[in-house]
């Protein structure tokens, strides 16, 4: 999935991610929190913190994971 790809990169602009993260698929959203968790930043902690609220739970699991794990910047 390309947002995991993206979470990859280190130096990866985080807003295409950002506005994935309201994507209808949750499939999506939950990729989207994985990458956006490798990233980091305040774009991504933003977004990971609205995910953290999803109603779907393995969007809601991955975006608290991320959020413990994510690097500083």
């Amino acid at each position: 999935m390309a947002a995991l790809s993206l979470g990859a990169i280190p130096s990866a602009d985080p807003a295409p991610l950002v506005k994935a993260a309201k994507d209808p698929s949750s499939f999506v959203r939950e990729a989207v929190a994985i990458a956006l968790g490798k990233l980091g930043g305040t774009q991504a902690r933003s977004a990971l913190e609205e995910l953290a609220k999803d109603e779907v739970p393995q969007v809601r699991d991955a975006a608290t994971a991320a959020l413990g794990t994510r690097p500083k910047r």
